[in-house]
């Protein structure tokens, strides 16, 4: 009973977030929300007819708006390309068709991505990341990184 009960409350907080992140995203104008209407009626419930004809009905009190300066149009132009555009590399295992990106740093790299530098001759083995605090195996590894970037039937 006690799992029933707990499935259910994770279940309600689950959706309150969901409805606060994912909720209705309406839109509501400036205009709607800076200026409200307010309507005041001022009619008493018993009124002769000569003076309820008279009488107005309701009473439309409006706040004025802050007149803000539209903004001005800018010229139409072609969207700039970056100067300096990042080439993205991904590995793909052809074994598996798994596809990961390019590491940075060997630690970060999957097994699979460190088994295929040890089968292409690139390293002699797979290092620990306790190894990789020797300077020559780090400098050697950095280089078998360089190198997998040229093999072709690797690169996604």
């Amino acid at each position: 009973m006690f799992e029933i009960i707990l499935i259910a409350a994770f279940a309600g907080l689950l959706y309150a977030i969901y409805s606060v992140y994912v909720g209705d995203k309406t839109d509501i104008s400036e205009d709607e929300v800076a200026a409200p209407e307010v309507k005041v009626t001022k009619t008493p419930k018993v009124m002769p007819a000569a003076e309820a004809a008279a009488a107005p009905k309701a009473a439309v009190i409006k706040k004025p708006t802050p007149q803000v300066a539209a903004p001005e149009p800018r010229a139409a132009s072609a969207p700039e390309a970056p100067k300096n555009p990042v080439l993205v590399l991904n590995l793909r295992n052809p074994k598996t068709g798994e596809k990961a990106p390019f590491p940075n740093t060997y630690r970060f790299a999957k097994k699979w991505v460190k088994e295929i530098m040890v089968t292409e001759g690139l390293l002699d083995r797979v290092y620990t990341t306790s190894e990789l605090e020797n300077a020559k195996i780090n400098q050697k590894v950095k280089e078998a990184i360089e190198r997998l970037k040229t093999l072709e039937k690797y690169l996604a």
